[in-house]
Parts: structure tokens; C-alpha cells; sequence
């Protein structure tokens, strides 16, 4: 048998070791900015299953649009008596807002300006539902750092809406859209643009920016953005640099300009307890998620908070053990994806914190507990699957599994979208409205826990 020359031998292992290498980066059936038929089949295939796990949860709320509490009473109520352009830059000077909502106004005004007003509600829920799909359009269609397997993003995805601190306050209603739009914004810090179509690109920057003025959940992540420009020093992460930067000197200005002038009102800011804050965070942001209704705030959440009200002390020990905790799991990650690790936990910091602050009284629990919780359930999903420690993957596993079956148990009999009896429904209170125009139409919520009258919008030409 006649031998191979030393050269061809030496030139084929180097191409052998070459495709090993390659071959071993690559992720089944989500690797590459350009899917093979077969993966788009797939992608669309997870993108569709989410979209019916997204809308079993409240059909009705589709085929029975309805306002919820600010939706009308301030936005729309607006809209009805202003042009197109007075309500897209509407900006609500008051104790409820502070900032400016995009995601609120910019339905408001089409639903105020094109539709009649029975119809109206039909525009900013169905608007609400786009921004929903959002996240699941990221994970399903994009190139992510951490969430790169079917395996990663299936559970990520579920996360997102089945997650125990997924209120049903939040549920398909624009003002608060910004919340899916803070996830939004978290996703986008692990995306991985590099080969990626300009479309894409442009996508994912112009949402951006609709995220970062649609709220302040997206402001918060500010610095996460800075820390992965300091990693990757791209040209794509500069500009959502820039993007976040433009966004939060818009919203700090506006928010100063109601502070200081007439009608601003900061009482969030100012009456924000220290002493519960801490222990608020830590219960709502991270035991929450992973032990469920029951079990974080029947075991846990009165000792901890009588606890936290005794000793100022308490919550930020826990906090700080916590964040030890968390810290050195990273060390335990895989060294390419450890930066990513630090990037994540740098933004779940700042929400924590941020959202601790501005939350009345720093109770963070509620809606306020959304973005944190989920963005940490996010991170522990990546971390399960690039940790080097066997049983750290094993425990966290095992809270992951506790997590998810407190919110399949709670997401399909949840009484909050089951209507009582004398709820309002819109078309019977716009007929109401027809005949009497002195009389405002009911809105949900109604009877809200510790409200003490009715909503309602008063629509005045």
C-alpha cells in the first residue's frame, strides 16, 4: 500500500481538527444567523406553540376586549377629546406615571383617532398582545449567547408567561406592556448579532428604543448594556449603548419636569422603606420565583417581613448573602460564557435595586416583581446548562421544577380573569354612555383589593 506523503498527512489532520472544533461548537437545530428549512420549520413550529400557551391562558380577553384602570381613565380619556399627535406625546404628570409610555400612548391615540369608541378597547389589546410575542420573537427567531439549545429556549420561553410571579395585572393591557418590554430588553443583552441581516439589526434597535420609552424597566438596564460594551466592544452594542442613553435622558428629563412642576408627585421615591425593601426584593424577586405562591409567602413572607420591620439589618443580610450566592455560582460556568454571566447579573441588580426604589413604600412584589423574577429564572435556565458542577445543576433543576409547577398551577385558574357578577362590560357601558353623556363607563378593575371606589372614564368632547 503505497504511503501517504508526510505533508498530506500533516495538512489532513489539521482540516480533521478543524471540523472537530467546528462540529463541537455548533448547537443542533438553533445554530447560525441562517437556519436550514428545517430549523425555520422548527423556530416557527415553538414560536406558534407559544402564542397558544400565550392566549390559552385569558381567550376572553381577545374575543372581549376591555380597558384596564389607567388604559381609560387617563389615556383614553385623553385621546377621545385630543388629535393623534397631542396623545401620542402625552406624558402623565401624576403619582400613577412619572415617565413617559409610549406603549400606552401610542394605542390610545389610534384607538382615540381611527376607531369608534365600542371598538376602542379592541385596538390597545390586541396592540398589548403584539408586544407580548416580543420576547418569544427573540428567543425563537434570534441568536442568543446563553439560551442557544431547544432545550434552553422551550424553558425560557415558558418562564417568561408561566412564571409564579407572572400577575395577571400585567396580562394584555399597555400600560403595562413596559414589563414584556423590560424582557424584551433583557434578551436583547444576550443576542449575538455578529453574522446577523441588517433587518434584524434594525429590528432589534428600533424596539429598543419603543422599549426605553415606554417605561423604565429598560432604563434600568443601562448599565448591563454599558458592562457588555466594555466585553464586546462592537459597533451593534454601541448603538443599543446610545439607543438606552437617548431613551434615559428623555425620561429623566421628564420625570425632573414633573417632580418639579405642577402636578409631579415623587411620593414613591420619598417614602420608599428601607427596612423593607431589602427583604421585599429578596422575597419577591428571588424566593418567589423558585418556591411559588404558597410556599414563599405562607412559610416565608410574614417571618421576613416582621422580621425586617424589627431589625433594619435583616433584609440587606439577605440580600447580601444572596448576591454571594449567586456571584460565586458564576465561577462555576464555563469561562466563554462567564462574561455573559457577569453582564446578567449586573442587570438583574440594577432592576432589583431600581425597582426597589420606585416601588410604593419599596415593596417590590406584584407587577413591580415581574422583570426581576424573570429575568433571574432566565438566568438560572443558562446557568443549568453551561455550569461545570453536576450538582449544582441538580439543584437547580429541582427548583426550576418547583417553580414551573406552581405557575402551571396557577395559570389557567387563576379567579382574577374569571368575572363576577356586575362586571363591566364595555359595550353595554358605551350604550349606557350614548344615551347619557353624564354617565363614565366602568372599567376593570373592578372592585380592585384595597381600592376604595370603582374605575371609571369620564369622556368629555
Amino acid at each position: 500500500m503505497k504511503k501517504r506523503p508526510v505533508s498530506f498527512q500533516r495538512d489532513l489532520g489539521y482540516v480533521c481538527r478543524v471540523e472537530k472544533s467546528h462540529l463541537a461548537s455548533q448547537e443542533p437545530l438553533f445554530q447560525g444567523a441562517v437556519s436550514s428549512p428545517a430549523q425555520s420549520v422548527l423556530r416557527l413550529g415553538l414560536f406558534l406553540f407559544a402564542c397558544g400557551v400565550l392566549l390559552s391562558r385569558a381567550p376572553n380577553l381577545l374575543l372581549f376586549p376591555r380597558f384596564w384602570a389607567e388604559e381609560a381613565t387617563e389615556y383614553f380619556a385623553y385621546a377621545y377629546s385630543h388629535t393623534f399627535w397631542e396623545t401620542l406625546f402625552f406624558f402623565q404628570k401624576s403619582d400613577v406615571g412619572g415617565y413617559f409610555n409610549l406603549a400606552a400612548s401610542l394605542p390610545a391615540a389610534l384607538a382615540g383617532s381611527l376607531f369608534s369608541v365600542e371598538s376602542a378597547p379592541l385596538v390597545t389589546t390586541f396592540f398589548s398582545f403584539a408586544v407580548m410575542l416580543l420576547p418569544v420573537s427573540v428567543l425563537t427567531f434570534g441568536s442568543s449567547y446563553l439560551w442557544n439549545s431547544l432545550f434552553s429556549r422551550c424553558f425560557a420561553l415558558l418562564f417568561i408567561f408561566l412564571a409564579p410571579t407572572a400577575t395577571p395585572e400585567v396580562w394584555m393591557n399597555s400600560i403595562n406592556s413596559q414589563v414584556f418590554l423590560g424582557v424584551f430588553t433583557f434578551l436583547i443583552l444576550f443576542e449575538n448579532f455578529e453574522n446577523r441581516s441588517i433587518a434584524w439589526k434594525s429590528f432589534c434597535c428600533f424596539m429598543l428604543l419603543f422599549a426605553g420609552l415606554s417605561g423604565v424597566y429598560a432604563i434600568f438596564l443601562v448599565p448591563a448594556f454599558c458592562a457588555r460594551l466594555y466585553a464586546r466592544r462592537d459597533p451593534v452594542t454601541l448603538l443599543l449603548v446610545c439607543c438606552l442613553l437617548l431613551c434615559a435622558c428623555i425620561q429623566g428629563g421628564l420625570f425632573l419636569s414633573g417632580a418639579v412642576g405642577e402636578g409631579g408627585d415623587v411620593r414613591r421615591f420619598s417614602e420608599t422603606l428601607w427596612s423593607l425593601g431589602p427583604s421585599s426584593v429578596f422575597i419577591n424577586h428571588y424566593l418567589f420565583p423558585i418556591l411559588g405562591r404558597e410556599l414563599a409567602y405562607e412559610a416565608w413572607h410574614d417571618v421576613l417581613m416582621e422580621r425586617a420591620s424589627m431589625y433594619a439589618w435583616w433584609g440587606s443580610i439577605l440580600g447580601a448573602l444572596f448576591l454571594f450566592i449567586t456571584a460565586w455560582s458564576a465561577t462555576l460556568v464555563k469561562e466563554e460564557q462567564r462574561q455573559w454571566f457577569i453582564v446578567g447579573f449586573v442587570g438583574l441588580l440594577t432592576v432589583s435595586f431600581c425597582t426597589m426604589i420606585s416601588a410604593f413604600d419599596g415593596i417590590a412584589g406584584g407587577r413591580y416583581a415581574v422583570v426581576p423574577s424573570v429575568s433571574f429564572l432566565l438566568l438560572i435556565v443558562a446557568l443549568i446548562r453551561f455550569t461545570r458542577s453536576w450538582w449544582l445543576s441538580l439543584i437547580l433543576t429541582f427548583g426550576l421544577g418547583v417553580s414551573l409547577s406552581s405557575g402551571f398551577a396557577h395559570y389557567w385558574n387563576d379567579p382574577f380573569f374569571r368575572c363576577r357578577k356586575n362586571c363591566p362590560k364595555w359595550d353595554t357601558e358605551v350604550a349606557i354612555w350614548r344615551k347619557d353623556s353624564s354617565y363614565c363607563p366602568r372599567v376593570f378593575p373592578f372592585k380592585r383589593r384595597g381600592h376604595p371606589g370603582q374605575w371609571r372614564v369620564c369622556l368629555k368632547p
